[in-house]
């Protein structure tokens, strides 16, 4: 029983992951279109502040 929680927990942690990492590549992708943060924002439903915190922790402002 122990083992298929183990498990439950690691693959919803890859996804969680997963989804992290396809955030900022499209996060990505919309500041090399110029998009301001307020547009990705409201097109990911993420909040302004949530987005510039990815933007600094993915060096993504260069």
């Amino acid at each position: 029983m122990l083992h298929n929680t183990e498990l439950d927990i690691a693959y919803n942690d890859g996804v969680v992951q997963g989804v992290e990492q396809k955030e900022i590549e499209v996060i990505k992708n919309m500041l090399e279109l110029k998009l301001p943060i307020s547009t990705i924002a409201k097109t990911l439903n993420i909040s302004e502040d949530e987005i510039e915190k990815m933007i600094k922790e993915n060096n993504l402002d260069k």
